[in-house]
Parts: structure tokens; sequence; C-alpha cells
């Protein structure tokens, strides 16, 4: 096995274009090389082979610098990524639309595919339907045609997502009354202080970081902060005064998908994109959001109304007498519901889950299930002093790839969390994969304290790490996280399934300070807490993906007006569970579907959730740390990549399809 790790001694975003620049060149003449054979003397090894293997320099760079473009960018960043964008687009039109290249290919496909078997005729099928389906077979028009959309869309979304770190940069929320906030975590309010020093302001530095939001939505008294922060973030790059504004560009990208979507020949750009998913067409998925409406929105109305009534009467600022509950009252009177009637406080989780003991686990679960051991590095080069390394190996001490963990938010990160590789196994090289996070950073005499939920959050995103660590596929474009978006989900989320099982975490959760292990009765509290809102937060998730698809299967009054409140209120009109509030809309910061691949994926969510409550119940039968079924698991899901259709993967670890039954019983559903 080979490491290749990146050069992050030589991370400037100057550095990186030049780099990127003459790889470009180098890639192209690779290409010209593959193109030269002849139609007739074009083979699976000199064609479809060679162009797998073609570009892998080109690949790290690009990786290294978009990578570091979302976690630890500056103004260079984002402005020689606008220069490089259009680059590297012309570059894939080039390569994945030129007609000779195809023809070799369209050759190879006929004269081999049926002689070739495993990961070889995998490969030869999945290259051949990608020249067929970003149109390489068109004639030179629509071919050029496709080539500008592409180009003009792969701007138009990186566009997209710099405003939305733009705008998330620049907003603070001032704070100068410590009593406004003193229900606040003390960590939430150590970590606002020292924002606000940073800046030589007195007072309090509130902003969009996931923990500073929320701190603010949970736990400040003031309703009137709570109703500013929560209409400031429905705004973000709402406001066609700022140049940051999303607004004409949401529509500039989903009319650029749909004319794509028409001159490769289909109806909507739902129907191009699904014909390779699990879900196959726009009725199933709808079929599927509508199934789970039906069985979910009857608990997620009597838990709005269990809590808007108790608003009334909380003990803190209750909402008068008469006026109903609104988005900006949810986090707060919902927390302090868990804490008086489901004895509940999040808060009370935290010393529980120091965010070194929750690694410990977390890795040492890995270590048990899949024969395979992390060892931190510390003298690999790191791009953030915050970033922590892992070697990972397996039983026998051979290499399995590398792991990166970056925790904490800082400017020129987004928010949120995600899993990525900076490069992707293939061939004996093993893979470097990183997981992002923005969890509440440690203070001078506190270290990092996670919630449950955010420990849940860690263990969910640490489930794509082994998905891309433990490939066992030879071929980068299949190997990993490289599957149908509706089924990269289930290795993450069946992962958050421990952190809801009581005898992993009495296993490991113990007071920071004091070493007690934490109590029955907590979690107790954590599961009544994991069941209280489950109807809440299903029908949030198909909210997403009802807008989702809306925006992506076609024409509709709304659409033709470009009114986006308009089309989310229609759209989320059978969803929604509180009044909505005019003046803000959630897409013109939707970076999943507008800037981060989930486009007609978002649904993938709930339909990996199925997947992993039925995959999981195999556990929950045999035992948590059961070999036989932990192997299975490995064996048919971790290590396959894309090398089969996901529904068979998935038959060959659970011996049938998945239903919803599992899920429904998770929830505590009616079956």
């Amino acid at each position: 096995m080979t490491m290749i790790y990146p050069d992050f001694q030589n991370r400037d975003a100057e550095y990186l274009s030049r780099i990127i620049r003459e790889e470009i060149e180098k890639h192209k003449a690779e290409i010209k090389e593959i193109k030269a054979i002849p139609i007739e003397k074009a083979t699976f090894t000199n064609t479809v082979l060679a162009l797998e293997e073609s570009g892998k320099e080109l690949d790290l760079h690009t990786s290294v610098f978009f990578n570091l473009l979302h976690c630890d960018a500056d103004d260079d960043f984002m402005r020689i990524s606008e220069e490089l964008t259009p680059l590297l687009s012309d570059l894939n039109n080039e390569i994945s639309m030129d007609i000779d290249l195809a023809k070799n290919i369209e050759r190879v496909y006929t004269n081999e595919f049926d002689n070739l078997t495993g990961i070889d005729k995998r490969l030869l099928q999945r290259t051949y339907e990608g020249y067929r389906d970003r149109g390489a077979f068109l004639e030179e028009k629509k071919r050029e045609e496709l080539k500008s959309l592409r180009k003009e869309l792969s701007l138009t979304t990186l566009k997209f997502g710099q405003n939305v770190l733009k705008e998330q940069n620049d907003y603070t929320l001032m704070i100068t009354e410590r009593s406004i906030i003193s229900r606040l975590p003390s960590s939430a309010i150590e970590v606002a202080e020292e924002k606000a020093k940073e800046k030589s302001l007195d007072g309090y530095l509130f902003d969009f970081s996931f923990p500073s939001y929320m701190a603010i939505m949970k736990y400040c008294d003031s309703r009137e902060i709570r109703e500013q922060m929560y209409r400031d973030r429905q705004r973000l790059c709402f406001d066609a005064d700022k140049e940051t504004d999303n607004t004409t560009i949401v529509f500039k990208i989903v009319e650029l998908r749909k004319q794509i979507a028409s001159l490769l020949g289909y109806q909507t750009y739902a129907d191009y994109v699904l014909k390779e998913r699990m879900a196959k067409t726009k009725e199933n998925v709808l079929k599927m959001l509508d199934d789970l409406y039906d069985a979910y929105i009857g608990l997620a109305r009597e838990e709005v109304k269990t809590v808007e009534e108790f608003a009334h009467r909380a003990t803190y600022a209750p909402l008068p007498q008469g006026q109903t509950l609104m988005p900006w009252d949810w986090s707060y009177y919902a927390e302090q519901y868990k804490v008086e009637t489901l004895h509940y406080d999040e808060e009370e989780t935290r010393p529980y889950f120091a965010l070194d003991k929750v690694m410990k686990a977390m890795l040492s679960l890995a270590e048990e299930l899949y024969d395979i051991s992390f060892m931190p590095n510390d003298t690999l080069t790191k791009y953030h002093k915050d970033v922590d390394i892992y070697e990972v190996k397996s039983r026998d001490g051979a290499d399995v790839g590398i792991l990166m963990t970056d925790f904490f938010p800082r400017k020129g990160k987004q928010s949120g969390a995600w899993m990525t590789n900076y490069v992707e196994a293939y061939g004996d090289i093993r893979p470097v994969v990183s997981l992002v996070m923005n969890f509440t950073p440690p203070t001078s005499g506190t270290p990092s304290l996670l919630t449950f939920d955010e420990a849940t959050t860690l263990f969910h995103e640490f489930g794509h790490g082994l998905h891309g660590l433990l490939t066992k596929v030879k071929y980068a474009s299949l190997s990993g996280t490289n599957v149908v978006r509706d089924f990269v989900e289930l290795p993450s989320q069946i992962m958050e399934n421990w952190m809801r099982s009581p005898e992993f975490v009495k296993s490991f959760a113990t007071h920071y300070i004091t070493d007690e292990p934490i109590s029955d009765e907590l979690l107790s509290a954590i599961e009544r807490n994991a069941l209280f809102l489950e109807g809440y937060a299903c029908i949030r998730q198909l909210n997403f993906g009802y807008l989702d698809m809306a925006w992506h299967m076609g024409k509709s009054e709304e659409l033709e007006t470009r009114d986006i409140e308009l089309l989310e209120t229609t759209v989320g009109e059978r969803t929604a569970l509180m009044p909505r509030v005019p003046g803000g809309c959630i897409s013109t910061s939707f970076s999943h579907i507008f800037n981060g691949g989930y486009a007609v994926g978002y649904y993938g969510y709930k339909w990996a959730e199925i997947l992993d409550a039925d995959a999981f119940e195999e556990f929950a039968t045999h035992g948590l740390k059961d070999k036989a079924t932990a192997t299975r698991f490995k064996t048919f899901i971790l290590e396959q990549g894309d090398s089969e259709d996901a529904d068979l993967l998935y038959k060959r670890f659970k011996g049938k399809d998945a239903t919803v039954t599992a899920l429904k019983r998770r929830s505590g559903l009616k079956i």
C-alpha cells in the first residue's frame, strides 16, 4: 500500500493555482495520447483504464485547493477560485464530451463489455454511461451548447457558495448586557466574550456558526433578540440591495440545470438526475416523501401543540396568552419543555461528552467492529493548528489511510459539518479523509464539550469517513463514497444508532471533572428526548425534500414569476407546523442543493434513514459489537463503493430489501 499526503507546507492560493494550471496542461497531454489511438485499436486497457488513471496529480491539487476554500479560505482563495473554476469546467467539458473519446469508449463497450468481469466491467459501464449522459454523442452544436451551460453553471454555483460564506463571515450580533444572555451555557458566553475581545469590543459577539446561533435560539430569554437573529438568518443572501444577494442566482442555477436536462432529452432536471439513483424516478421520490408525511404529520402536529400549550405557562419568559408560537420561539420553549417535563436539559449532557472522550470511544468502536487501528501522527504537516491527524491501519499492520479532523469554527470556514476526501483510494494508493465540524472550541479553563446531539453528528460524519477509508475498490471513480446519492448516507446514518444505544453511551460518557459516569436518569431523559421530536424532525426534513424537488421538477407558476417566497410558501403549505414569516427564505442559503451536490438528492437523507434503521436492527438483534454483522456490513457496504448497484449491495448485507417498518418502530409509531 502507498500513501500520498497533501503538501500543506505549500498551501497558499497563488502557489496552488500555479500548480493546478501546470497540471491542467499535463492532463491535456495525457488525453491527447489516449485520443490518438485509432478507433479500431481502442481497448479497455489503452482507453478506459488509461482515462481512469489520468490526471491524478491534478485531482490531488484541486482537491487541496477547494477543500481549503471551504474550511480555511481567505480573499485570495475566493478570488482565485473564480479564475480556476472556468478553467477546470472547460477541461471537464473538453474531456467528458469529446466525440472521438466517446466513440472509442462506445466501441470498447460494444466489443468488450460481455468479456469483462467484476470491477473492470463496472468501470467500463460507468465510463460509457458517463459519456452518454454528459451528451458526448449529441451533434456538435448541442455539445457546444452543453459545454457552455455547464461552464456557466459551475461559475454560478461557485458564486452562490461564496456569497453564503461571505455573509456568514460578516454577520455579528453584539450584546452588551450579560443579563440578557444569563441563561446561555457558560461555554457559549465565554466564546462570545472572546470573539468580542478579538475585535476590541466590550460585550458578547454572536454569529451564524451553529453553536453560537443555537445558543441564542435555545436559551436567550429575549424574544426580540431571538426574532432578530432568526429573521437575519432567514435573510441570508436574500437582500436585493446587497452584492451577495442570491435570489437571481438561484433562478439562474435552476434554469441552467433545466436547459442541460432538456438538451439531453429529459423533461426535467429531476428526471435526468434520478435515472441512476436508487429511487429511479421522481414519482418514487414523491411517494416516499408522501408516505413518511402520512406516517409522521399527526405526531408532528401533536408535538407542536404540546410545546405551544407549555409555552404559555413556561417558567422563563412565558409566551403571552393569545400569542402564537413562532419559529423563533420553537427551540426556546422546546428546550424548556424538555427540561421541565421530560427532565432533559441538553446542556446537562455536555459535561459527559468531552470531545477527546467521544473521539476515543468512537475510534475504539470502529477498531473493534472493523479490525482497524487509529494512531495519532504529529509529524505530518497540518493546514491549520486545530487539525489532528491519525494513521489508520488494519489489524495486520497494513495501511488503510489517513484521517484528519478539523473541529472548531473560524473565519474563512463554512458552517456545518461534513466529510471530504483529499486523496481518493485507487490501486494501492490509500485515501486521505477529513472530518470537518464547527463545535464549541475549548477555552482557557474548559475542554471542548459536546452536547449529545453534537456527539451524534460526529458519529454521523465518521460513518462517511469509514466509507471513504475502508474501500477496497481499485478505481478512484468507483471507490469509497462515490456511490449514488440516496445510498451515500447509509454508512453515516447507521453510526448514529450507537449514540441512541444507552449500553454503548454508558461505556464511555463520564463527567469531564469528576469522572462520574453518566446517570441512568440522564440516559433515560436522552431517550425520551430522542423520541419526543421525531415527528417534527421528520416533517422538517420532508419540507426540505419537497422544496428541492419543486425547484427541479419543471414549470410552475412560482418558477415563472420568479418569486422565491411564493414558491416556498406553496411547497411548504402541507408541512408548515408554525406560521410562515414573510420577508425571508431558505433557498438563497440552501447550499446543499445549490452548491453542495444534493440537487434532486435531499430526499436521500430520509431514503437512507429507512435503510439505516432497517440495517441496524441486525446489530440490535445480534449485539452492538457483533463481529459477524459488522463483517457483513464492512464486506458488502463499506468496502464496495460503487462496484455494484446499491440495492444489490444492500440485499447482500441484509438478505432482503429494506422496508420502512424498522424506522417507524424506532420512532415509536404504531406498525
